[in-house]
């Protein structure tokens, strides 16, 4: 408060008292002020204040959260993607996706039966694994170069470089640059819609990783949720997907569920495509995270020991908090091995997962867990994000 300058009233004392004391003053809280004048009621309001439980950002932004995790990351944390089966799996209709930039694609001919025209075949590098991955097959690939040239096939090798506008949805734009980064400006193209014929699955019987296919409920079953404007690297629209309504694991038809391939329990489906059943329509799994409640009160009876993934040369760590003097009352020994908290771990320099039996498990304050059957799909209180995350 500035010299001279004095409150006039009541109610801009106590609005003054709210605006220091809270995330901004309300005028229900300053005409329904119960709590005495002066000294003694803004004490009283305090004291009033510290008998309610606590709300957290924490767990109000746990519990909204709602991104696909980029598949080669989706053991690198306590987070990890829904089971393709499982109900509220995420899909999508589209080939190219947020995690694709920096990536590298090509363009290739291919033989389809039943097609007079030759086709093209658009593939998708994975950095980690050195697979070009099959995305769709086009009768066309036209990249809009200039306004000199318009549109145009284009078959070089290239990159996608250019972020300053990117679409994930069928027909969005998405901007490259030839794998020579020096060379003409950025070209954009429309993001293709998945189709994969049986000639588009990979020959190579070496490959480490495959595509793989599960038969889907009718489209009826799914839910369209559709995408956000994000300003990252300039214009994005991220996050259209679909959502299963149904659990496949109990669709008699779906046998798949039970044989898919998942080396070392990584829930590494980068590779999976979907049959919708009826139309045919093909569409790619999406890893859309789940994260587990691991609160004071419900602390995960392993400590997140099962969330983590084990392997020689990438380690995450586990959700088990250490014991202190907020949690104390409902820590509990493990059922079975538990994990270690990171700081009473013996790999606590090197933030690798230590697994024990009957280790004690916490919880900590707000670590609620998010919600992948959410009601509201336009609510822009969701939070979706990059990093390991895409959308």
């Amino acid at each position: 408060m500035t010299t001279g300058h004095s409150l006039k009233n009541i109610r801009e004392k106590r609005s003054r008292f709210l605006s220091q004391t809270t995330f901004g003053p309300k005028l229900s809280e300053i005409d329904g002020w119960s709590h005495g004048t002066g000294v003694k009621g803004y004490a009283d309001y305090i004291e009033a204040q510290m008998t309610l439980p606590p709300t957290f950002h924490r767990a109000y932004w746990r519990e909204r959260i709602d991104y696909s995790l980029v598949m080669e990351h989706s053991r690198h944390s306590t987070q990890v993607p829904n089971h393709p089966c499982n109900k509220y799996s995420r899909w999508r209709d589209y080939t190219f996706t947020g995690s694709d930039y920096g990536k590298d694609f090509k363009v290739e001919a291919i033989e389809v039966a039943g097609r007079n025209e030759t086709m093209l075949m658009i593939s998708v590098l994975d950095p980690e694994s050195r697979y070009y991955e099959p995305r769709t097959v086009v009768e066309v690939f036209e990249a809009y170069k200039d306004f000199n040239h318009g549109w145009e096939c284009d078959t070089e090798a290239k990159s996608i470089y250019c972020g300053y506008a990117f679409g994930e949805g069928v027909n969005s734009y998405i901007n490259y640059r030839p794998k020579d980064l020096t060379a003409l400006p950025c070209r954009y193209l429309r993001n293709p819609k998945i189709y994969l014929p049986a000639e588009a699955l990979d020959p190579d019987s070496t490959a480490d990783l495959k595509l793989q296919y599960l038969g889907l409920p009718a489209k009826e079953n799914f839910e369209d949720m559709p995408g956000v404007i994000a300003e990252y690297r300039d214009y994005w629209f991220i996050g259209q997907s679909w959502r299963m309504l149904v659990d496949n694991w109990d669709q008699t038809w779906s046998p798949q569920c039970s044989t898919l391939v998942d080396e070392n329990n990584e829930l590494d489906f980068r590779y999976l495509i979907g049959s919708v059943e009826g139309t045919g329509e093909q569409l790619h799994y999406d890893g859309y995270a789940v994260i587990p409640e691991n609160t004071v009160e419900n602390p995960l009876a392993d400590g997140g020991a099962s969330l983590t993934y084990h392997h020689s040369s990438r380690w995450t760590t586990c959700a088990n908090s250490v014991m202190d003097f907020t949690n104390i009352d409902s820590c509990k020994l493990s059922v079975g091995d538990g994990c270690v908290p990171v700081e009473a771990s013996f790999y606590r320099n090197n933030y690798k997962t230590e697994i024990q039996s009957g280790v004690l498990v916490c919880g900590s304050h707000g670590e609620a867990g998010n919600n992948p059957g959410f009601e509201d799909k336009y609510d822009n209180n969701m939070f979706r994000m990059f990093t390991n995350a895409r959308s």
